[in-house]
């Protein structure tokens, strides 16, 4: 027969129960070292351009006029992960910055397609990376001695785009994802521990 260990502190098998992990999207508001993660592109409005709210770039591929969506609810500088545009989540529009030798490139999520300019004032989609500069939280590509910037160009009553301009247009805003942080409600301790075990014995 195997040998017996006994032992004083015998382990336990204990069953965590957490809540679901959730996230949210938060205003970039300060410069970052490493700008990579998943974002949503916003607009926010000033007030300043009548029958406009705030939108997200919607990143579905299409180089229209229009590729802005009603934005949710933003309450202290944040967006819930949970909030819904239309039938969506809000997560349909996130938009995957990584960081590459030279600079970033920018991906949409919901498509697969990277996002850069061709000229100015455009915004073209398609399956090879193209290296962006991002300064500040500014995005941008420079063509010879002009630099277009990624922005919104608002305007009264109908349009909401987001393309390059060398022109200044409205500021496109970043919200970073975050993922917030589990939170342990109980621990519970499962079945009754022996104190005695043969050597080799597992413990279940």
């Amino acid at each position: 027969n195997a040998p017996i260990v006994s032992s004083s502190n015998p382990p336990t098998k204990a069953e965590t129960r957490a809540s679901t992990a959730e996230y949210h999207y938060e205003k970039v508001a300060s410069t970052l070292a490493d700008y990579s993660g998943t974002y949503l592109f916003v607009y926010i409005n000033s007030g300043s351009i009548q029958g406009h709210t705030n939108y997200v770039f919607d990143g579905t591929g299409s180089a229209s006029s229009d590729n802005g969506v009603t934005c949710p609810t933003i309450t202290n500088d944040q967006i819930s992960g949970s909030s819904t545009i239309g039938t969506d989540n809000v997560s349909k529009y996130e938009v995957q910055i990584q960081k590459v030798d030279g600079g970033y490139t920018l991906k949409c999520l919901n498509t697969g397609k990277f996002i850069y300019p061709t000229s100015d004032k455009t915004i073209a989609y398609g399956n090879d990376p193209v290296t962006l500069d991002i300064t500040d939280g500014v995005i941008s590509k420079t063509f010879g001695s002009d630099v277009s910037k990624l922005q919104w160009f608002v305007q009264k009553g109908s349009q909401e785009t987001c393309k390059f301009y060398k022109s200044s247009q409205k500021p496109l805003q970043l919200f970073k994802r975050v993922d917030d942080k589990k939170t342990v409600t109980s621990i519970e301790i499962v079945g009754t521990p022996k104190t005695t075990y043969n050597v080799g014995e597992a413990y279940s």
